[in-house]
């Protein structure tokens, strides 16, 4: 690939704003980013009158003086920087313990800067079989990819057998990869080395340097997770792991017929069982050669047999499209909750809104009327009747569960 980003100056306060202005207006709610408005001019109550009225015309000018700041620091190579902060946090639905980074205000406009100048690179190394951390590239994204794969695969098989002529599944056989640990474990250098091959600007490759080199604590030396630049330098990297799994050959045949990724996690399919786990096994050692290490708990499924389970839903053979297990059970008993008690407290509510998208992008057909009353009851704030932190009245018409 040609050396991509010759053309971008992030030395020029114009070509920068853009990306500033996407991150202001992305976080200007934040304490640290309202801090770091009104040292740039605005005063509180400008502040505050145009985070209520929506008025962005009013932090504009503080806008261009964080670009300004942001170049006369790209330009001394030198930027000013509070030191980024590592913290412990317990997944909720896995329980693991992640090291979660914190970093000031004006690091992430660096980040947005660093990520938005480098468009052409993304453009040319992601693709679109990465469906994480990207806008409008989701898990409903990721789903309806798959579904279209299986759907293409079963058309194809009717047609030839309709007309008597030989064809080979692409989806017969699937299996689901993970990278351990994939942010703490990545190799910062062998980013950067890749980084170096594919971009043409000084500036931007020390602009990325700098920033990753922050990441480094006594702890730590991975990606750091909540950090925009390691999401992108993240998916740039697993980028290499599907161009090199589509070119893995079996008997002059693709090995792989599709691969779908959802940040670490990867789908693969193919038509031979014994292809599928040679290329997978030709994966894993390319992966170690970028720093993954993929585990070797993965299973290989016939399609007819098991359905893909990824991002949360359930793909059959034939299209239909369900709930994960355990994410129908935990929406089902806060559903039985609601129909025994006619109440759901705060966190009920929030947990069970998370799980709509689930059940309105899958094939249910039940009644959606509860999720309904937890949003509406959510939006309001909540109408208190009595007990901390519950929503509802007592007695409330049952909602039919999910089935």
């Amino acid at each position: 690939m040609k050396k991509k980003c010759k053309n971008i100056d992030i030395t020029d306060a114009q070509t920068v704003r853009p990306w500033v202005e996407d991150c202001i207006r992305r976080h200007k709610k934040r304490h640290d980013f309202r801090k770091l408005i009104q040292r740039h001019g605005v005063t509180k109550e400008n502040y505050w009158k145009a985070v209520n009225e929506n008025d962005f015309s009013l932090i504009e000018p503080a806008i261009d003086s964080i670009a300004e700041d942001a170049v006369r620091q790209i330009k001394a190579r030198r930027l000013e920087l509070e030191p980024v902060r590592i913290r412990k946090q317990q997944d909720k639905t896995t329980g693991k313990i992640r090291m979660i980074g914190c970093e000031c205000a004006m690091q992430q406009v660096f980040d947005y800067i660093a990520v938005h100048s480098c468009k052409e690179i993304w453009d040319a190394r992601i693709t679109m079989q990465q469906c994480s951390s990207i806008p409008e590239r989701g898990q409903i994204y990721g789903m309806k990819l798959i579904k279209k794969y299986v759907l293409a695969d079963e058309r194809a098989m009717r047609y030839a057998k309709k007309h008597k002529k030989k064809y080979v599944r692409k989806c017969a056989h699937h299996a689901k990869l993970d990278v351990r640990q994939c942010f703490p474990n990545a190799k910062k250098e062998i980013f950067l080395r890749l980084f170096r091959h594919d971009c043409g600007n000084e500036d931007i490759i020390w602009l990325w340097e700098t920033l990753m080199a922050t990441h480094e604590t006594e702890d730590y030396h991975g990606f750091m997770i909540g950090a925009l630049v390691s999401q992108w330098a993240a998916q740039y990297m697993l980028s290499f792991l599907y161009h090199k799994a589509m070119t893995i050959r079996y008997r002059d045949k693709k090995a792989i017929g599709r691969m779908v990724m959802f940040m670490d996690d990867m789908l693969v399919m193919g038509s031979n069982r014994k292809a599928l786990l040679l290329a997978i096994r030709e994966l894993t050692e390319y992966a170690a050669s970028l720093g993954f290490e993929i585990k070797e708990n993965f299973m290989i499924h016939k399609l007819h047999k098991a359905p893909i389970d990824m991002m949360g839903f359930m793909i059959h053979e034939n299209g239909k499209v369900e709930l994960r297990g355990r994410n129908y059970l935990k929406a089902r008993r806060l559903m039985f909750r609601y129909q025994r008690k006619g109440y759901l407290t705060t966190e009920q509510c929030k947990r069970l809104v998370s799980f709509k998208g689930f059940y309105k992008y899958s094939d249910y057909s039940g009644n959606f009327k509860i999720f309904k009353y937890a949003q509406e009851r959510l939006s309001k704030g909540g109408t208190k009747d009595g007990k901390s932190g519950v929503f509802g009245t007592a007695g409330a018409d049952p909602v039919p569960a999910a089935g």
